[in-house]
C-alpha cells in the first residue's frame, strides 16, 4: 500500500480580487516620473564638497529604495488580503471549483424492485445517491425527481443546501409497481435546470435501470421527445446515466388480468383471463399458474412458456355474491412483484331493473314493458329474491316522483319525449354508475330523440341518430348481424368487429335500425 501526503494548497475565495495586485506597480511608475532630471556644469568650488556628496548619496538612495518597496508591498498585501486566501489539504495547486447544482433523479418504477444477491437496484440507486452526497462540498445546491408514471415527479422543488434535507427524503421514496413516464420527467428536469441561474455548473445523476419501455416507448412521438430533451439537457448540464449492478437474466410477469362478463352474478360462470409475459434470450419453460379467490387456491394450469411472448390462460369458475378478490399467480423469479396481480370484483345475487312503461292497455302483452318484463322474468312463480333479473314496474307519470338509487338498470320503453327535468335526473344516475335502455317506440321521432338525448349542455348518449333503415314487421322476416348482412355493411364498426356466431348480438332478431355514423362509435 502506497500512502501519498497531499500538498498544502493556497486557495482564494474571491479570486477575482487579484487583479488589484496590479495596483501594487503604482508607486513605482510614481517614482519613475519623479526623477529629477538634471545638466551638470563643473566649475571650481563644487569640487571640494564632491567627496562629502558622494558618501551621503549612497545613504539616500538606500532609503528611497526602502520606502518604494514598502509602498508596493503593502499594496499587494492588500489586494490578497481582500481575495481571502486559504490554506487547505489538496492533490494540486489552484483555485476552488464553485458551488454546482446537482439533481437527482430517483426510479421508482417496478423494474428496479429486481433482485442481485440480496439488494435490490433500487437500493443500488439510493446507496449511489448517498456518495454523492458524501462527495458535495459547501454551497453545492440540490433538487430530488422520482421517476414514475404518476405526478408529482418533483420531491425537492426549491434548491436545498443541506445534504441531511436531501438524505431524509431519498429514505421516504419507495418503488411503485407502474412504468415511468421518462419525457414528463426530463420535461420537469430541463425546468429546474432554467430556472436557477446562481450555479454555472450544473449535473443530472440518472439513477435508472434504463428499462426499455420506459426509455425507449413503443410510441415512435414519446421516443422522439425523449431523445430530444436528453439532447437538450446534455447541452444545459452534464448528465450522468448510472448503471447499477444487474444480472443477464429473463423475467416472466403477469402483464394483464381480466374478468368478464362485467355484470358477474352469484353462482353463474365467469372467466378469468392472465396475459402471462416473458423477456429474456432463454426460455423459461413450463410454469404453474395459479388461481386464488379471497386468497384461498381455487385452480391451477401448468403453462409452456417460450421466449418474448405473451400467452394467454384462461380460468372458467363461479363465485357466491359479495366483494370477491381475484388474484393470479406465476411462481417466483428475481423480480417478484410482478409475479402476481389482483383484482376485487362485486358479485351480485341479482339485478334491479326499473321498467318504465310509456304506453298503458288492458290488452294481453299490450303494454310497452310486457315482453320486456317476460324476458327477464319468464318465470312468473320464481319468487323475487331468487330471481336474477328482479323488476319494478312503474307508469311514465311516476318517473320523476321514484328515487332511481336502488335499481342498477332503468328501460324506458316508448316514451314520446323526454322532458329536461327527466333528462336531468338520468344525467345524474348515469354519472353514478346506472345504465338506461331506451326503446322509443312508435311514438318517438329520431328528430326528437335525437333533440333530446343530445341536446344541452351534457349530452345523455352524445351519438347522432339517422332515419329509421329497417321496416320489418314480421317475425318470419328480419334483419341480423353476420357476414354480408344489410346491418353489418352500413358500418365499417360493424364490419371489423366481427360478432361470433354465439355471441347473443349475432342471435337476435331486429326490426328496425337506424344508422349511425362510424365516428359516433369512436366517440364511446
Amino acid at each position: 500500500m502506497v500512502w501519498q501526503s497531499p500538498l498544502l494548497a493556497l486557495v482564494f475565495t474571491n479570486p477575482w480580487l487579484l487583479a488589484g495586485l496590479a495596483l501594487a506597480a503604482i508607486p513605482l511608475i510614481i517614482h519613475l516620473l519623479s526623477r529629477r532630471r538634471f545638466q551638470e556644469t563643473r566649475w571650481a568650488a563644487m569640487q571640494f564638497l564632491q567627496a562629502a556628496l558622494r558618501q551621503r548619496k549612497r545613504r539616500l538612495r538606500m532609503d528611497r529604495w526602502l520606502l518604494l518597496a514598502l509602498r508596493t508591498a503593502g499594496l499587494a498585501l492588500a489586494a490578497l488580503a481582500l481575495s481571502d486566501p486559504v490554506w487547505q489539504a489538496g492533490p494540486t495547486l489552484g483555485f476552488e471549483q464553485p458551488p454546482r447544482l446537482r439533481i437527482l433523479v430517483i426510479d421508482t418504477t417496478m423494474s428496479v424492485q429486481e433482485e442481485l444477491n440480496s439488494r435490490t437496484m433500487f437500493r443500488q440507486m439510493l446507496d449511489r445517491a448517498e456518495r454523492l452526497l458524501d462527495e458535495s462540498k459547501a454551497g453545492d445546491g440540490w433538487h430530488l425527481v422520482r421517476l414514475s408514471a404518476r405526478p408529482p415527479h418533483v420531491v425537492i422543488r426549491q434548491t436545498a443546501f443541506d445534504p441531511a434535507e436531501v438524505r431524509y427524503e431519498l429514505q421516504q421514496l419507495t418503488p411503485l409497481d407502474e412504468r415511468g413516464d421518462a419525457a414528463s420527467v426530463l420535461e420537469e428536469v430541463r425546468r429546474l435546470c432554467e430556472s436557477d441561474e446562481r450555479f454555472p455548473l450544473k449535473e443530472v445523476h440518472l439513477l435508472t435501470d434504463w428499462q426499455g419501455q420506459t426509455w425507449q416507448p413503443a410510441d415512435e412521438g414519446a421516443a422522439t421527445r425523449v431523445r430530444s430533451l436528453l439532447q437538450t439537457l446534455g447541452k444545459e448540464a452534464r448528465v450522468f446515466g448510472d448503471l447499477p449492478e444487474t444480472q443477464a437474466s429473463g423475467n416472466v410477469s403477469i402483464a394483464d388480468l381480466r374478468v368478464s362478463p362485467t355484470m358477474i352474478l352469484a353462482n353463474q360462470p365467469l372467466s378469468v383471463v392472465a396475459s402471462i409475459r416473458t423477456s429474456g434470450p432463454e426460455s423459461p419453460g413450463p410454469r404453474k399458474v395459479e388461481l386464488y379467490v379471497d386468497g384461498r387456491l381455487n385452480d391451477v394450469r401448468t403453462v409452456p412458456l417460450a421466449a418474448n411472448q405473451e400467452t394467454l390462460v384462461e380460468f372458467r369458475t363461479s363465485l357466491p355474491a359479495g366483494d370477491r378478490q381475484i388474484e393470479i399467480r406465476c411462481g417466483e423469479d428475481a423480480l417478484p412483484a410482478d409475479n402476481f396481480r389482483r383484482v376485487v370484483i362485486p358479485v351480485r345475487n341479482g339485478l334491479e331493473i326499473l321498467l318504465v312503461n310509456g304506453r298503458q292497455s288492458q290488452e294481453p302483452m299490450g303494454r310497452a314493458t310486457d315482453f320486456v318484463e317476460l324476458a327477464l322474468n319468464p318465470d312468473p312463480a320464481l319468487p323475487r329474491n331468487r330471481a336474477t333479473f328482479r323488476t319494478t314496474t312503474i307508469p311514465e307519470a311516476d318517473f320523476l316522483r321514484t328515487d332511481l338509487a336502488p335499481y342498477d338498470v332503468v328501460f324506458l320503453c316508448d316514451l314520446a319525449r323526454l322532458t329536461e327535468r327527466e333528462l336531468s335526473v338520468l344525467r345524474r344516475y348515469v354519472a353514478q354508475g346506472g345504465g338506461v335502455v331506451i326503446a322509443p317506440g312508435d311514438r318517438a321521432s329520431p328528430a326528437d330523440l335525437q333533440a333530446s338525448l343530445t341536446g344541452g349542455g351534457q349530452p345523455l348518449f352524445p351519438v347522432q341518430i339517422a332515419e329509421l333503415r329497417g321496416t320489418r314487421t314480421s317475425l318470419s322476416s328480419f334483419y341480423q348481424f353476420g357476414s354480408g348482412t344489410a346491418i353489418t355493411r352500413s358500418s365499417r364498426y360493424f364490419e371489423a368487429t366481427r360478432i361470433p356466431a354465439s355471441r347473443p348480438l349475432a342471435r337476435s332478431r331486429i326490426c328496425g335500425w337506424s344508422r349511425c355514423p362510424d365516428r359516433a362509435f369512436r366517440q364511446l
